[in-house]
């Protein structure tokens, strides 16, 4: 008789300790085991200092090469911009105050994420202008303006003011607002009604303008706004205002119009119009066909394709209950709500399906979704559920009961990530766990989390971790820092795996005399390889000072005598693993292996029909066996 794991895997909490299978564990923390030895994760490597004490998003925002770290209290979501190289490598995100965006050539030197966005969208003037003519005639004439970004966004246009009694010359245009402040807003566009020759009026693009400055130039034929009114530059200008070089309103002739306004159409009696996001949007998704998808209650808002800045109303969609999140697989957008699931898809935000999940899976927390290729992962009452094309399962039903769901997963305050497809959950205030859905292994970490964020270009994972390297353990401070760690960053130092096995249950009491782990002994020293003390002392010992000198140093920063060589402790994992025998339920043996194959006695004297083994350590295990005698246990 000899017990053991064929090979070894992970937890299966729905299971009873005696009824897993062979290979699954009790408790799997910090392994890798998708080979089927049991090998420790890597360490996080910091990466990088965090200014706040509490935060609750992360995100990385690039521009010009140069990178920035996004922290914030708040949970935030985040989209970069749709357009091919955009040459403003533009990040929108919501959550804060208001829907908001980083761009490239609005950055303060050193980066501040409190500064250095814009409101998201362009408001609709709150007014018509006042137009007047001195024509005396009876021809009519429309005109309205809309607020152009120097990003090139258009807002929606302004009501309509007309005139029905224009014959030639200028129309004046007054009354016009000034740009609202905070969304880089630095134009106006004109636009005036023509008749077609089917007799259809259209507002077409009269002329752009700009609020008058006098620290600019302004040569003939340039349009400004001074004060509220509308000018054009009929003489060179620079310098204070002169009125004598401008002359008020619009000249522009019928022929010279432009083309049609694009930011606002009426189809099928429908208006649509580049409207500016709610201020309380929040849940910003991407998806492949250029659209910005985000919420507001229970209403799903779409912005029109490439133009995340303007959410047309005539786009909205509301459901009867009140949306928590959203995710996606491809174009399709997965709805999560505090009642049913629903599926939303279609060619074009003006003509989306929405369909109702038949399975009630109300979702419970926002920041517990995850979007993958074809599927969309979060939390529910009844555990992690998976919603594809082609409808809805709980997808941690064969591995993880209700009662260990809710009090071991938090499935209302963990924070899910994925990354290389691993679902990775961090309840924030305890220690995290990876759930693999491919390989079936889950398996707990001894790691805490406040959030992540995966890189785009590498797809690596981060996390926001405490700072326990910046703190002075004899005067710890009140609040923690915190920073920014690549996970399984290090290669040479990695987490203490522990592996404790199923409960063997036998039907006749026996005494396990003898037991056999096989190590991975080559994987120490690659590990001191890679480490290459030598190397790394080298400069060091070019220098001919290595500290330690007796009044060369503060006290307690290197010890008398001492130097400031890198040695063995910059490696915090050990040849060492612990063997434990588990009897009963008590601890009845345990032994630290170092060799590749170790064959030992266990303790004598007694029968059991219980019996367990744990390994813990860092260097790989490829098998563990306990058995009566050594010839089982050989055999």
């Amino acid at each position: 008789m000899k017990l053991g794991p064929d090979k070894f895997s992970g937890e299966v909490p729905k299971v009873a300790a005696h009824l897993l299978g062979n290979d699954n564990a009790q408790v799997a923390s910090n392994v890798n085991l998708v080979k089927g030895s049991l090998r420790s994760v890597k360490a996080p490597l910091r990466t990088a200092a965090l200014a706040l004490t509490t935060i609750n998003s992360l995100q990385l925002f690039t521009e010009n090469s140069n990178d920035h770290w996004v922290e914030s209290v708040n949970d935030l979501d985040y989209a970069r911009s749709p357009i091919a190289g955009d040459q403003y490598e533009r990040l929108y995100f919501t959550g804060e105050t208001e829907p908001r965006f980083f761009a490239n050539d609005n950055i303060s030197s050193p980066f501040d994420s409190s500064v250095d966005s814009i409101k998201l969208g362009i408001l609709q003037p709150a007014a018509a202008p006042t137009v007047g003519s001195s024509g005396g005639g009876s021809d009519y004439k429309a005109y309205f303006y809309v607020y152009l970004s120097s990003y090139g966004d258009k807002g929606p246009p302004s009501l309509a003011g007309e005139i029905t009694d224009y014959n030639t010359g200028n129309v004046t245009i007054e009354d016009v607002e000034a740009a609202p402040s905070g969304r880089a807003i630095e134009k106006l566009y004109l636009y005036r009604t023509n008749t077609s020759g089917t007799g259809t009026a259209e507002f077409q693009f009269v002329l752009e303008a700009t609020w008058f400055d006098e620290s600019e130039s302004y040569v003939i034929g340039d349009f400004v706004i001074y004060l509220t009114d509308l000018y054009k530059c009929t003489t060179n200008h620079s310098g204070a205002w002169n009125g004598g070089n401008f002359t008020a309103g619009d000249d522009v002739a019928d022929a010279d119009l432009g083309e049609v306004i694009s930011s606002y159409w009426v189809r099928g009696g429908i208006i649509y119009s580049y409207d500016p996001p709610p201020a309380t949007m929040k849940g910003l998704i991407s998806l492949p066909n250029g659209v910005f998808v985000g919420f507001d209650g229970n209403e799903l808002l779409l912005s029109d394709p490439y133009r995340p800045h303007a959410y047309p109303f005539a786009y909205k969609i509301s459901f009867d209950h009140q949306i928590v999140a959203l995710g996606s697989f491809g174009t399709t957008i997965v709805v999560l709500t505090d009642g049913y699931p629903f599926l939303v898809y279609g060619s074009h935000p003006s003509a989306m399906s929405k369909h109702k999940i038949s399975s009630f899976y109300p979702c419970l927390f926002k920041r517990s979704v995850t979007s993958e290729k074809n599927a969309v992962f979060y939390s529910s009452k009844e555990g992690r559920i998976k919603i594809n094309q082609d409808g809805a399962i709980n997808a941690t039903f064969e591995m993880i009961d209700e009662d260990s769901w809710e009090n071991v997963y938090f499935p209302t305050s963990a924070v899910w990530h994925l990354c290389g497809g691993k679902h990775f959950g961090f309840p924030g205030s305890d220690t995290g766990f990876v759930i693999d859905f491919d390989n079936g292994i889950i398996y707990r970490l001894s790691i805490q989390a406040h959030a992540g964020h995966i890189s785009i270009g590498d797809g690596k994972f981060y996390i926001v971790a405490d700072d326990l390297d910046a703190i002075d353990e004899n005067d710890p401070p009140e609040n923690m820092p915190l920073c920014v760690k690549e996970w399984a960053g290090d290669d040479t130092n990695y987490l203490q795996y522990t592996w404790l096995s199923k409960k063997y249950v036998l039907s006749y009491e026996v005494n396990m005399g003898y037991a056999r782990v096989f190590l991975d002994g080559a994987f120490y020293n690659g590990i001191l390889d890679l480490l290459d003390l030598a190397a790394l002392n080298a400069t060091l010992f070019a220098t001919g000072d290595l500290e330690g000198a007796m009044g060369r140093n503060a006290i307690g920063t290197i010890r008398i005598a001492g130097d400031i060589l890198y040695d063995m402790e910059g490696l915090s994992m050990s040849p060492d693993v612990t063997f434990k025998l588990f009897v009963d339920g008590a601890l009845k043996f345990t032994k630290t292996i170092n060799k590749t194959d170790s064959i030992f006695a266990l303790p004598i004297g007694y029968q059991d029909r219980k019996y367990e083994m744990e390994l813990s350590g860092y260097v790989p295990a490829k098998q563990v066996n306990i058995a009566p005698t050594a010839e089982e246990l050989l055999s």
